[in-house]
């Protein structure tokens, strides 16, 4: 049996808490769409979108390219920053991988490296 996805709301909320445990609530924004089918994370540095509309996707871009010839923990540092993937992370944990398997039906390259992070259960980053 397929595990049933959580609406909009639901996503939303769970980000919410997860980002509040590593940045202050100004340093964000959430929305949800008007069909309350896709959720939208966004900081000044990147944007999470997560769409449950038919099959679910999700993908991060970001304000700053990263260098990819870097290995996969300085590539995520670099671009996101240890709160960010603490957060990014919690939340992922707090709804059964939802964020990781949504990333990993991306084409974007990014957000694959994102997704397998997550799914490698590597340990998290620490503050710089």
């Amino acid at each position: 049996m397929t595990p049933q996805v959580p609406d909009a709301s639901a996503i939303a909320d769970t980000l919410r808490e997860a980002m509040l445990g590593q940045f202050d609530a100004e340093d964000f924004d959430i929305e949800i769409d008007q069909n309350e089918t896709s959720v939208t994370l966004s900081t000044d540095d990147w944007t999470l979108f997560l769409d449950r509309s038919e099959q679910l996707t999700a993908w991060i871009a970001l304000d700053d390219e990263p260098d990819y010839h870097l290995d996969v923990r300085t590539v995520l540092d670099q671009s996101l920053g240890a709160s960010s993937t603490n957060a990014i992370s919690d939340a992922n944990e707090r709804l059964e991988r939802l964020i990781s398997d949504a990333l990993i039906q991306s084409n974007d390259r990014f957000s694959r490296i994102v997704a397998d992070f997550l799914t490698d259960g590597a340990e998290r980053p620490t503050e710089r």
